[in-house]
């Protein structure tokens, strides 16, 4: 079988980093939201691929367009952590390091949600 050489997905908006963790008995844990997202994802994900695309360790570009709810001023690496982590672990990837090239953009407000455009291809 060939190996798959890129995927496009849309998938929900991430959460801030800023809501991606909590304090739990001195620990830090993913929140509420943030296993809520990584769930959404790895449904999202898992329903347009049939399962782990990029099964080798071979190195990868990621390309994001961040799509956000609304026009609120936002710095755009807030939402990057709960977007690669979502991704990762065996979702299409087995692991951040993978990455070795990054691509992050902002598109326009999209009401209802919001929305980011993913691209991930083999180097």
């Amino acid at each position: 079988m060939a190996k798959r050489k890129r995927i496009s997905l849309d998938l929900p908006y991430p959460p801030t980093v800023n809501t991606y963790w909590r304090k739990y008995r001195g620990k830090m844990v993913l929140s509420a939201r943030g296993r809520s997202y990584k769930e959404a994802v790895r449904y999202s994900v898992l329903s347009k691929t049939r399962g782990h695309v990029f099964k080798d360790p071979d190195p990868l570009r990621v390309i994001a367009i961040l799509f956000p709810p609304d026009r609120r001023k936002r710095d755009i690496d807030n939402s990057l952590k709960a977007l690669l982590d979502a991704l990762g672990n065996d979702v299409l990837y087995s692991d951040d390091s993978q990455i070795s090239e990054l691509h992050l953009y902002r598109g326009n407000a999209r009401p209802q949600n919001g929305c980011v455009s993913v691209t991930i291809e083999r180097l």
